[in-house]
Parts: C-alpha cells; structure tokens; sequence
C-alpha cells in the first residue's frame, strides 16, 4: 500500500516527453453480478484493488497520457496562473472576532501557502500573538489540512485536528498558548472537537470503518481517560454537536439526510445526563437554540422548509411547541439566531437569500434587509447575544466578500470588512443576469450569466456551463478573481440551478432526488439548450463541468447529449452509481440511500441504472472529457473515474484524460497547487470551448 502511494506522489514530478502515446486502457477482467435476476458485467472492477500488482501499470499509462494530452493545453494554463497568481500578490487580513477577551484573526502573505492565526488581547498595549502557522505546521508533508481548532474560554489551552493524507482521517493535538509546548494525543479518526468550559474538558467525535461519525467522547483531562459518551448505531445516521447562542447548552445531534434527533445538557454540567429531547420520526429535521430560559427550534413539522417554534426546558415534547414564525411569513427558512429581543432569520425566497429581524416575544415582522440583487448572505453572532447587534456575511458575483455590523435599535447597518479587490476592477463593467429556463416537464430552472458588459452577444461566445444539483445545496452568487480574469477574456460564466439543489426549498431538492433524480439532467440540459437557442454561445463553444455529485450530472448529460457540448471536466466524479449503492461496504453507502435509493429495491435498482454514468455510455461522438481524481479519496473512490475512462474511451474518438492527485475528496488546501489545478482544468475546457484563447 505504502509503495503505491508513493509511487504516485512520483507521477507529478516525472518529465515531459516529447513522444505522443496512445491512449491507454486497462486489461479486461469481466466481474460479474446478478441482482434482481439481473446480470452486470464490469470489465474494470478490478481496478478498486489497491494492491493489485497490475494497478501500478495502469496509473503509469495514465499519468503519461494525461502529461502528453494536457501539452495542447499548457502554455494557456500557465498563462492563466500567472494571471490568477498576480491578483494573490498582496497581503490579506481576516476580520478580528472578539471572543474570550481576544480579538482573533488570520493574515496570508503573498508567498504562504496556507494562512497564519493571529491574536491581540483586548487591553491597553497588548501586543499582537501568533498562534498557528500552517505553513510551518505543513513542511515535510504532501498534503496538510488543519480542519478545526477550538480555543478554551481561558484563552490558554487549544485542541486542533490534522489530515496528512487528504482522507479526511484527522488526529488530535493540544498546544498551551501559554508556553507553547504541543502534544500528539495519538487519537485518530477525529470529526470535530469542542472545549466544554469550566475546567479542561473536551468533546470529540470519531469516525469508524465506514467513515461514519458514530462515537462522541467526553474527556475531563485533567482527571481521567477519554469516556464514550454517545455511540450511534443506526449506519445511517451521523453524529454532530453544536453550543447553544447563551454558550449555557450543548446539543449532540443524530442526522440522517432527512432525519435526526438531539440531545442536550449544560454545557457546564454532567455529560453523562443528556436528556433526549424529541423522539426520532422518519422525515422530521429540527434543530434547537437555547436562551433566556426558552428553547428556540427550528423545524419541519408541519411544514417541508421550516417554521420556527418555542418551548420551555420542563416540555420540549413536540406537542408543547409554540409557532413563532411559520410559512405564511417566511417561505423557505434557512437558519436564525439569537439577540436580544430579536430573531434575525435567514431565509430563502425566489431562489436566494433575504435577512429578516422578528420579536423575539411573538414572532411578529419587525424589519426586512433590502436585497437589490442575488447574493450569499450568511449570519454571524456578536459576541454575546445579549447585545442587541449582530454581524452577517454578504457577497456576489460582482462583490467580494463583505462583512457588516447591523445595530437593531437604530436600524443602522455598517460594512466593517471588505476582502480585497482585484487591482484595476470595476463591477459597472460586468453584467450579471438571472434567467428562468422551461423544462421538459414545465418547470423553471433558473440560470445565472455573468461576462464583460462590452461583449458581442450578437453572435455566439465561448461558455463555461456548471452546475451540482444535489443535497439540496445550492449554488449561491460567489465572487471570484479568477471569474474577472476569464470574463475579461470574453467569457461567459453560466450557472444552472437544476432540481436536486436547494435553490426553491426543499420540494425543488425532492423533486431532483431518488426517483426523480432524472429531472435534474433534464434541467441541465434544457439550460444549455437555452443559451444555444438565445445565441450566447453554441455547441463548438460550450465546455461544462462539475464536481463529485455535480460529476454524475455532467458524465450524465455527456450520456443524454453529448452533441450539445465542445468539452467536460469531472472532478472527483460520482460516476459508479450503480455499482457503489450496491456495496454497503464501501464508506458512506449507506448513509446515502435516502440521496439515491436503496439499489435492493428493485425500482431503485432499474431506476438508478437507467441513469448512471458507467453503465450508459454508448456509440455516440462524445466531445474531450477531463476526469480529475483523487487517490486518498473516502467519498468517491479513485476507482470510479479511473473506469469511467477506460469505458469512455471504447466508444469516444476523443481525448479522454484521467488524472490521478495525491489528495482527497476536497482537493488540496495549498493554495498554488489548487490554483495551479484548477488553471489546468479551465486551460484544457477553453482549448476546446474559446474562441481566441490558445
């Protein structure tokens, strides 16, 4: 295992060769499965054994194929890194958050690869601390993700958790600020992490075999040994724990994907004396805040996208839940939180975001926060919620990141932070739109355009299409260096907003799901058949792309309507689906029958072939396909993609190129190596898809 895994670190330092091969495949071996009184074969199941002496080979054959393909497309990436790079040539500051009498805040240096954690006690002459610096933290390592840290409210001691590899298998630390003296706890397979309060007390959650977080641990330090504290056993369902606003509750959470349960006790009391707080029914999603002596729940009771509710601590039972906001004031309820005498709400109507304040006392409207366009909005609490302010988030497609403090007695809000521009930007010479896409079934689907104001729409442009549509997530406005640089180029940037998102609620995320999942390939579809139909683009100039879940969506379409489309990347992409909802072994399976369907479920089974990438490719002219894959992966395994190509390319008479990295599902966190990765990505899209870029 180790050889391999070394071995492929070494495939990205290997040269250049001038020669031109072949595209590779992989030795047939036919793997064969009856289910449902149904035969597959798989010619390439092999290629998930990690020790099979024949696999070094194959990923070779790979990365010398991917280097002599990607040649075409490299001056274009370099160009575009040097670009992108050159806006990253200034050092950044986070905004400083008061927590514990500290201000904490991170800085970034043109030349670091990660970020540095800084501190300033708030006192008269206090100086500055460092704290943590992952660049330091990484050296010697491949890969470095420092996922969570959590400071103890005596500003001295710290807990914080690492991955080396890039499989979301983190380890536990402790460092004392004080001295700085660090420790390895030896503790591995670590979820999240949180420091009770009064005395040196930690919560943490594991994973198991499955990658499933099923044990949650109380570890007073000081006086005894890690205590288990909540294990799970339903493999559906995942662990998680969150503070209350007041800090005075902790709540441990069961989640399925459309269920849970909580528990809770005082976050300065006995662990070990969690009370349940509502029993678990199938479909029911609530989600606790604690604060003046009431509880505060948001939940999907009696409505699919959340209402919010109060109770007392003597009766948390569902039926001694009082309705404070309900569907008639807020259509689609994302999250709240808590100040003062207020809810602040956030909320999502026509698609994206809005910001509501309501009396805490009965729910009833006191003001709406303006929202003249679309844009990510998210809230961020004070420091106590007792002050009558709050913070919240506020970005883009035209707009950097943005942090503001709203004042709730005057009604006064004030931008505080603005993440830095690039140099010479100005949004009045960019053009956003919103469009509303019929679908096969009468459906709208909304699409979301960016480019430069200036550019000919009088005939067709070169289009980059993407699109997830999954988990009920939603694709919200971002702003992006490297959007500006590619619209100044002429560009168009399109985003669908398929069924399956989150986009209108959760019936638009039902309605892209388990036995409707269909819709959100025809939602796509329908998307870039629309930019054709209005000129924007045309099918010699139009690339997509998409990643794990968004992958199943592109490798779907490629399946559907390859004919529409000049290139596509996959990255991590869920391609298997067929096979990987059969084998419960494998990490997460099971927790994701409730996204995809049970496959021993014969409807589930017939439905899900009907549609999964792997199984549907066929004689047709499919455009250049980029599969991008990692080899640490726990979500999506290297394996997927690696057999997607080898199909692929028995029916394509175009590039089909696998690339192998040494990471993880979410990709590296150094940030030249992601940028370099994604410049390679877009290099070969536009080498197919641009009118002018070479």
């Amino acid at each position: 295992m180790r050889r391999i895994y070394l071995f492929i670190l070494a495939l990205f330092i290997l040269p250049v060769f001038a020669k031109s091969y072949p595209a590779p495949m992989a030795e047939k071996r036919p793997y064969i499965t009856i289910t449902h009184q149904d035969t597959l074969r798989d010619d390439w199941y092999w290629l998930r054994d990690r020790e099979d002496a024949a696999l070094k080979g194959v990923l070779k054959s790979e990365a010398r194929y991917s280097r002599q393909q990607l040649k075409g497309s490299a001056r274009l990436s370099r160009q575009l890194f040097k670009a992108m790079k050159k806006q990253l040539a200034s050092d950044s500051k986070s905004y400083p958050f008061k927590k514990d009498g500290y201000y904490y805040y991170s800085k970034s240096r043109p030349k670091d690869l990660f970020p540095r954690y800084f501190r300033i006690k708030d006192a008269p002459g206090a100086k500055e601390e460092i704290y943590l610096d992952e660049n330091k933290m990484a050296r010697g390592h491949a890969y470095f993700d420092l996922a969570n840290f959590s400071i103890h409210e005596d500003g001295i001691n710290m807990a914080y958790i690492i991955d080396y590899t890039g499989d979301e298998d983190y380890r536990l630390y402790f460092k004392n600020l004080k001295t700085g003296k660090e420790s390895d706890t030896g503790i591995s397979g670590i979820s999240e992490i949180m420091w009770l309060g009064a005395g040196r007390r930690l919560l943490f959650s594991r994973i198991n075999e499955r990658h499933q977080t099923d044990s949650v641990w109380y570890w007073d330090i000081d006086n005894s040994e890690p205590v288990l504290l909540y294990r799970e056993q339903d493999p559906a369902f995942e662990l998680s724990f969150y503070k209350s606003s007041d800090k005075q509750m902790l709540f441990l959470s069961a989640n399925s994907k459309d269920t849970n349960d909580i528990r809770y006790f005082p976050a300065k009391g006995d662990a070990q004396e969690m009370q349940l707080f509502a029993l678990r029914q199938p479909g029911h999603r609530y989600w606790p805040d604690f604060y003046r002596g009431n509880f505060y729940i948001q939940s999907n009771l009696t409505h699919p996208d959340d209402e919010l509710y109060r109770c007392s601590p003597e009766d948390t039972r569902q039926e001694a839940w009082e309705k404070l906001i309900s569907k008639a004031d807020l259509p689609s309820i994302e999250s709240f939180l808590l100040c003062d005498s207020t809810l602040v709400v956030l909320s999502r109507e026509n698609g994206f975001k809005s910001i509501s304040l309501h009396s805490l006392k009965d729910g009833a409207v006191q003001k709406r926060l303006a929202q003249s366009q679309p844009q990510n909005l998210w809230l961020l609490s004070d420091e106590s919620p007792e002050n009558p302010s709050f913070y919240y988030y506020n970005e883009s497609d035209l707009n950097p990141y943005s942090i503001y403090h709203y004042d709730i007695p005057s009604g006064k809000e004030k931008r505080v932070f603005q993440s830095v521009k690039p140099k010479g930007y100005h949004p009045e010479k960019y053009e956003t739109k919103l469009l509303y896409v019929p679908a096969e079934d009468g459906a709208f689907v909304p699409l979301s355009l960016k480019y430069r104001k200036n550019l000919d729409l009088s005939q067709p442009q070169s289009t980059l299409l993407s699109a997830y549509g999954a988990y009920g997530d939603s694709e919200d406005p971002y702003f992006s260096f490297g959007d500006i640089i590619l619209m100044n180029q002429g560009i168009i940037l399109a985003t669908a907003h398929p069924r399956g998102g989150g986009e209108y609620g959760y019936k638009w995320y039902e309605a892209g799901k388990m036995l409707n999942k269909m819709n959100t390939f025809t939602d796509f579809i329908a998307c870039a058949r629309h930019l054709i139909a209005k000129g924007y683009t045309d099918s010699q100039h139009l690339a997509i792309s998409g990643g794990s879940a968004g992958g199943l969506l592109i490798a779907a379409v490629l399946n559907m309507a390859p004919e529409l489309f000049a290139a596509a990347h996959l990255d991590v992409p869920f391609v298997d689906a067929l096979n990987t909802m059969l084998d419960d072994t494998l990490p997460l399976t099971i927790q994701e029958y409730s996204e995809w369907g049970n496959p021993q479920n014969p409807e589930y089974y017939e439905y899900i072939k009907s549609y999964s990438p792997y199984e549907n490719i066929k004689g047709q002219n499919y455009p250049p396909v980029l599969i991008s894959a990692a080899w640490n992966d726990s979500r999506v395994g290297y394996w997927e993609g690696l057999k997607y190509a080898q199909k692929l390319r028995e029916y394509s008479q175009q590039p089909v190129i696998y690339q192998l990295m040494a990471e993880g599902h979410g990709g590296t966190t150094n940030k030249f190596k992601s940028l370099r990765e994604y410049c390679e990505s877009l290099a070969f899209l536009l080498r197919y898809a641009s009118k002018s870029l070479n």
